[in-house]
């Protein structure tokens, strides 16, 4: 953002997204969805036990937990410091409003017109899927689609941004599993261009085995006791 009007106008935006997922997930105490309890049954046992669940007894049959719990460690430690409506109301609402941030900049990067760039942020900031994922929920989308928008944007400009993009890469991948929705789509990325005959740089291929790699990696040493007694499917 290289001028006072651009950085008022997206500052702007974000307010708005802010206050509007503020405004509604303040109307209750309570949240809405099963998997915002399942964040706030996390987080509280952390807080009380200082580890994760691992394995969860009280699920039908007992269940293994999918999770590298990072995002209900930083829920537990915010709740503990600065209360609950804090960590579990204003956080996750601040945060996903980034969504506007990370938009905006992608959409100038690509059409280098400031009006488009105006409109994708505005866009971002409303989507009906991304409010009703993260809307009152205590979601990690709240995070992980600012982060994925975010590495998208390194992503896509990786020779001037390759510290950004090992950095996010490196964040994306200990946050949550989910990592592997960001692997498949450099995959098909690759096929693509493969098809269109179209020239990769050779940052971009770096990038990619560097992805591909970290993401493989991590999730074999955190979860290769879950995959060995589960399997991969």
């Amino acid at each position: 953002m290289k001028n006072k009007k651009e950085l008022i106008i997206i500052l702007i935006i974000f307010l708005l997204s802010f206050g509007f997922n503020l405004f509604f997930s303040l109307q209750t105490p309570d949240f809405s969805s099963d998997d915002a309890y399942f964040n706030l049954r996390h987080a509280g046992f952390i807080s009380e036990n200082y580890r994760p669940i691992i394995y969860d007894i009280q699920s039908y049959g007992g269940n293994y937990i999918f999770d590298t719990h990072v995002w209900h460690y930083f829920l537990a430690i915010m709740e503990s410091s600065l209360g609950s409506v804090f960590a579990f109301k204003i956080i996750p609402s601040f945060f996903a409003s980034f969504a506007v941030i990370f938009g905006y900049m992608i959409a100038k990067g690509l059409t280098k017109n400031d009006l488009a760039a105006y409109f994708g942020a505005l866009i971002f900031a409303f989507i009906p899927n991304f409010i009703n994922l993260t809307l009152n929920q205590i979601s990690i989308y709240s995070v992980y689609i600012p982060l994925m928008l975010l590495l998208i944007y390194s992503f896509i400009e990786i020779k001037k941004r390759t510290a950004l993009f090992l950095i996010t890469s490196f964040i994306i991948t200990i946050l949550d599993p989910m990592n592997f929705l960001f692997l498949l789509s450099l995959i098909v990325f690759l096929i693509l261009m493969v098809v269109e005959d179209k020239k990769i740089l050779q940052e971009t291929k770096n990038g990619i085995l560097f992805y591909i790699l970290l993401v493989i990696l991590f999730n074999l040493i955190l979860f290769k006791t879950i995959y060995l007694e589960q399997g991969l499917l």
